[in-house]
């Protein structure tokens, strides 16, 4: 639908939200493991698993990394939620 829109997104930037969501989606695959602090094992072992060696992993480079995905992503509905009232007001939203 972004590109559809033609909102300057590219599908590069896409495909790398994609793959991020993609990543927390095997990491915390009920949306339970980041809230709760339950199966702390699990989730250890889950974020090892993902980690790229090498790579130095901290809560607060993942709160920093999740705080940027958020911005991104509410810019978006944003950015979406202003063309739709646009076409709304306009009388051409299909």
């Amino acid at each position: 639908m972004v590109l559809a829109l033609g909102c300057g997104i590219s599908a590069h930037e896409i495909e790398g939200i994609n793959v991020y969501i993609q990543q927390l989606t095997r990491i915390d695959p009920d949306s339970q493991r980041f809230r709760y602090a339950t199966g702390i094992k699990e989730t250890k072992a889950a974020l090892e698993e993902a980690q790229e060696d090498g790579a130095a992993s901290d809560l607060r480079t993942f709160a920093d990394a999740m705080e940027r995905l958020s911005n991104y992503l509410g810019g978006i509905d944003d950015w979406v939620g202003e063309i739709i009232s646009y076409e709304n007001e306009m009388g051409t939203y299909v």
